[in-house]
């Protein structure tokens, strides 16, 4: 018996010959056979069909969704086997499934989405105009309609009010996923409003206190101890686990430090150096957007402390996630601690490739990878220990008239590394082998507020710029520069053109997190 006798020319299933009295009577050795797989893969409940599909595949095992991995998909039938996804909802989350639609999309209409062309949209809005005179949402007919459906389904004019079994059903359940991510705490109640207020005892104080769902969430993100709002107030500066990893840091290098409430009063510097006249600031990158914080916040902070003769720096949080080392190895470079010294005199330089440079950067220096021109590195023993790039006038930084203008782009040693001499050396050669007649640099006020790096190699301070800010989306620890959302690159890419860049940005549910702008130096030939 093969699965040819129950196929016809057309290639489809003689249904009359899979019956399972038809292959028990003319096939009684191969019904013995299926019948033992199907009950070593226990689908004895099965159609008989499916036995027989398994028998002839020699599956182990039931088919599961290609997408979740989880799910057994629906049998189609002896021939087409298995559906390969459990439901609509993994078929269209799978990339490949994605992709071919776009494809598909994209041939047929000019856009990765139907709901983007034009001509589809125009054709939706006719058929309304037709049937309806418009948008049907507010035909009071349709409306009435809806609510009496709604009302016979859920016992609620709407599939949300707050009477709807739906509702009533989706809260249960969000409940018992809160009780259960949360089931170290004593939940004595719960609320259904998506931020609301839940009690909670404390298994420390023994008190109930009351506290958002947000900001359980918060607290638990961030590591702190204790969620109580008896043991641990709201707006309280609670140590985080970010705060922890640098105390720790300093910790190990002896070094003193404290909060302190009293130097730049009304402010608060989260670790005050009092014996380095150096403050640190670690600010989570939601609560220090410009939905909490005044565009100027951190600048005024850092020119406060300035007054006071103390140098301030500000570590956001992404910095700590993803580049603790490097955020480590700056502050140790700030209190004249490294691992490591190294003489120029004793390095070579050499002029390296873009991966070499970026791989560096990438390894070394806050903001990463750049697009230069030059890039220059200094060996020590055969060892990148520097890298110092070059590039002509940036357009987000505006032209300029002068004739081989440069701009000074990134420089920075291997982490807990100093090369003596590095940065004069690596700035010397690029003078000296291509002439340029000005060279402009940034530096970043948030990490550097004094910086005398550049008087060294003679340029001449030329002012402070306004804070900038960075986007990014709640959740993610990813900033993008706000250049690659300027309101005309938005607008190519489809979004309404009568909106502001603030106004797109928030609609795609991205924020703003601004920094203390950056001071601008310029050295220029004599």
């Amino acid at each position: 018996m093969t699965i040819d006798d129950f196929i016809n020319e057309k290639g489809r299933t003689i249904s009359s010959k899979t019956k399972e009295k038809f292959v028990m009577l003319n096939f009684p050795e191969e019904y013995e056979k299926i019948r033992k797989t199907a009950e070593s893969l226990q689908i004895q409940e099965r159609t008989f069909s499916e036995k027989m599909y398994h028998f002839f595949n020699s599956r182990s095992s039931p088919i599961v969704c290609k997408n979740c991995k989880k799910n057994v998909t629906k049998f189609r039938g002896l021939v087409k086997g298995y559906l390969e996804y459990c439901s609509s909802k993994c078929s269209n989350s799978n990339k490949d499934v994605m992709l071919k639609k776009e494809k598909t999309y994209f041939s047929k209409y000019g856009v990765k989405n139907p709901s983007q062309s034009v001509e589809i949209l125009n054709k939706i809005q006719n058929t309304f105009n037709k049937k309806y005179g418009g948008n049907p949402a507010g035909d009071p007919l349709i409306k009435a309609k809806s609510a009496e459906t709604c009302l016979k389904k859920y016992n609620d004019t709407h599939p949300f009010g707050k009477k709807s079994t739906l509702r009533i059903e989706i809260n249960k359940k969000n409940e018992e996923k809160f009780r259960e991510k949360h089931k170290d705490l004593n939940i004595v109640s719960y609320t259904d409003e998506k931020w609301g207020i839940c009690t909670i005892n404390c298994d420390k104080c023994g008190k109930d206190y009351e506290i958002s769902k947000w900001n359980l969430h918060q607290r638990n993100k961030r590591g702190f101890h204790s969620s109580c709002t008896f043991c641990n107030p709201i707006g309280s500066m609670i140590t985080s686990s970010l705060e922890s990893k640098i105390i720790n840091f300093l910790d190990s290098l002896g070094i003193t430090h404290k909060r302190d409430r009293k130097t730049i009063n009304p402010y608060e510097i989260d670790l005050f150096l009092p014996d380095k006249k150096l403050g640190i600031e670690i600010n989570g990158i939601y609560w220090h957007s410009s939905t909490h914080k005044p565009k100027s916040y951190h600048l005024n902070k850092t020119e406060l402390a300035l007054l006071k003769g103390v140098r301030l720096i500000h570590i956001f949080e992404d910095e700590i996630v993803l580049k603790e080392e490097i955020v480590k190895s700056r502050i140790s470079s700030m209190l004249g601690i490294y691992k490591n010294k190294i003489f120029a005199r004793k390095c070579e330089i050499k002029t390296i490739s873009p991966n070499q440079s970026n791989s560096f950067l990438e390894e070394n220096h806050l903001q990463g990878r750049c697009g230069a021109l030059i890039r220059l590195g200094l060996f020590y023993k055969e060892e990148l220990v520097s890298v110092m790039t070059f590039s002509k006038d940036r357009k987000s930084l505006g032209r300029t008239a002068v004739r081989e203008s440069w701009e000074l782009v990134r420089f920075c040693n291997k982490k807990d590394t100093l090369v003596i001499g590095g940065a004069s050396k690596l700035f010397k050669h690029f003078t000296e082998k291509y002439s340029p007649g000005k060279i402009t640099s940034f530096c970043d006020r948030r990490w550097s507020p004094l910086n005398s790096f550049y008087s060294k190699l003679g340029f001449i301070f030329k002012g402070n710029t306004s804070p900038n800010y960075w986007y990014f989306s709640p959740g993610s620890y990813q900033k993008y520069h706000r250049f690659s959302f300027r309101k005309n690159v938005l607008v190519e890419q489809g979004f309404d053109p009568r909106k502001t860049e603030f106004e797109i940005m928030a609609e795609r549910k991205f924020m703003r997190v601004y920094d203390c702008g950056n001071s601008k130096w310029e050295w220029v030939k004599e």
